[in-house]
């Protein structure tokens, strides 16, 4: 009934749901890289919106997000996250602001995951 009176409103809700059932999967398969620095590699490019192509929005640089929270998304503790973190910004891929991280380069943190 919804659908045949609205079908712009059935299709993005449908949209929606396959696009949030994509990213849920994209995490779980993140949060199943063993090496920390990878993991937090793929975690900094999925909350920046550039780790998977159908993720389709705006690239989100830098990063409202706190080293605690951070940690919680990558499923790290928060000494490996500030570690792994120090190391990233020495090799000039992020760099920390106040309650952010700006990833400056991306590329070297998508051949982090590739390697």
């Amino acid at each position: 009934m919804i659908a045949t009176k609205f079908p712009e409103i059935y299709l993005s809700i449908a949209k929606l749901a396959a696009t949030n059932e994509a990213l849920a999967a994209a995490a779980l398969d993140d949060l199943m890289l063993r090496d920390p620095k990878k993991r937090l590699a793929a975690t900094l490019l999925r909350l920046t919106g550039l780790r998977w192509d159908f993720q389709g929005n705006p690239v989100l640089n830098p990063i409202p997000v706190m080293i605690v929270e951070l940690s919680e998304a990558a499923n790290l503790s928060r000494s490996v996250t500030a570690k792994k973190m120090s190391e990233l910004s020495k090799e000039g891929a992020v760099k920390k602001g106040y309650k952010s991280v700006h990833v400056t380069r991306p590329d070297y943190l998508r051949s982090l995951l590739e390697g």
